[in-house]
């Protein structure tokens, strides 16, 4: 028993490492998220595949001469355990009498522990299942629920989605069918069912931290192939990066952590990578690259000339930049509603660009600033270090969505709320 548990656990960090290792490989050559996402499909949920194909020709193998039966194989492995040598120190035998099992024991555990993430999977899918028939029926396959929750697509046999009331009501028509269009995608691409496989494989391959690291990426990589999906049939690509912000906003204020990829810093790797999805290329195009970039080597003297020419005009764009918007007159939240907060709003830059790109949006800018700042208390503001936090929660949120450069700092001119 010992001697399958330790062929398990190094058979399992072994090909989880090579698969990580490929992810890392594909990451670095900026593959499309859609081909990283396929990859993973392959290696993360046919790891349990290829493990019991390799443990089922060693083990069957190291019998085969002998043409033993199964159970005649499963009792002769007993001895397997004495004769390995590193198995001296951590199973103990002595022939009749017998010894501690350690193998038992590992083994014991760990189905133990598979039983309780299973456990908590199935627990998952009833909770999903009573917000389903919680939920009103809206329209196709949309369903409303009056709880605080991102929305979601739920069902492999018969997929719908489940959406909040308050985002139906706050958010304006063309938000909401671009997240509708987010979910019918996942769908669409069967991800409520490569999802569930996905916690089945980490629930049964949890010792390997190279799993774990590989069912993140897995998720990861899943929501960036459906945003890339819907950028490229045509969606805003501002707009959708919008939509993200404030879906994690509205996370922020409800105190709900958010799901689907909607918060921290998920949320700004996806934001990312929307900027270089037309930069980023598919395995079959890699060698054709490459084999352009040596061809046209010899205009590499002329290329240098002009690099030099756009550095020396990026330099003189790089000062940093300062920018004061109109006075915020704003109720504070429902602790306080009787009470105004009158603040102005100031910014440095790190760049010209980033000024004109923030001329650009100001209206966005604004908006957000008046949802952070009517969701405060007076306690939350009422000393220094609470502004602190609002400088800081202001500079990230804007942060988010800046793609000609950043806010460094931000600047309160004036602060009064009566």
């Amino acid at each position: 028993m010992m001697y399958l548990c330790l062929n398990i656990l190094f058979l399992t960090l072994c090909l989880s490492f090579l698969a990580w290792l490929g992810d890392l490989i594909l990451s670095a050559i900026e593959m499309r998220s859609q081909d990283r996402y396929s990859y993973l499909k392959f290696s993360f949920l046919g790891l349990p595949i290829f493990i019991t194909i390799i443990l089922s020709i060693g083990y069957f193998g190291h019998f085969r001469a002998e043409t033993l039966s199964v159970p005649e194989m499963l009792y002769k492995s007993s001895a397997i355990d004495q004769k390995v040598p590193l198995l001296g120190a951590i199973y103990e035998t002595d022939g009749e009498s017998g010894g501690i099992h350690y193998g038992l024991i590992l083994f014991i555990l760990y189905v133990c522990v598979v039983i309780y993430r299973l456990l908590q999977l199935i627990l998952s899918q009833f909770a999903l299942n009573n917000l389903l028939h919680e939920a009103q029926f809206w329209r196709d396959n949309v369903f409303i629920h009056h709880r605080e929750a991102a929305p979601l697509s739920f069902g492999i046999i018969w997929p719908v989605i489940l959406i909040p009331e308050k985002i139906i009501a706050d958010f304006n028509e063309n938000n909401v069918s671009m997240i509708i269009a987010h979910e019918n995608e996942h769908i669409r691409r069967y991800d409520p069912l490569f999802n569930l496989l996905r916690n089945l494989v980490e629930a049964f391959l949890f010792f390997s931290p190279f799993v774990i690291l590989l069912s993140k990426r897995f998720e990861e990589e899943m929501e960036k192939t459906v945003d890339e999906n819907l950028l490229n049939n045509g969606k805003n690509q501002k707009q959708y990066a919008s939509l993200l912000v404030q879906l994690n906003l509205l996370n922020l204020n409800s105190n709900k952590a958010a799901c689907n990829g909607a918060a921290g810093p998920f949320l700004k790797r996806r934001i990312i990578a929307m900027k270089s999805i037309s930069k980023k290329v598919g395995a079959m195009w890699v060698l054709a690259t490459l084999l352009i970039l040596v061809g046209a080597s010899f205009w590499i003297p002329q290329l240098n000339i002009e690099a030099v020419a756009k550095s020396t005009a990026k330099l003189s764009n790089k000062a940093p930049q300062s920018m004061q918007l109109n006075t915020f007159v704003v109720n504070l939240g429902l602790q306080d509603e009787n009470r105004v907060l009158k603040v102005d709003v100031g910014f440095e830059l790190d760049s010209l660009a980033a000024k004109q790109e923030l001329e650009q949006r100001i209206m966005q800018v604004r908006d957000i600033i008046v949802i952070l700042l009517s969701n405060k208390s007076l306690v939350d503001i009422s000393d220094a270090n609470g502004k602190l936090r609002l400088k800081q929660e202001i500079q990230q949120t804007i942060n988010l969505f800046m793609q000609e450069g950043k806010i460094t700092k931000v600047f309160f001119p004036s602060f009064l709320h009566s």
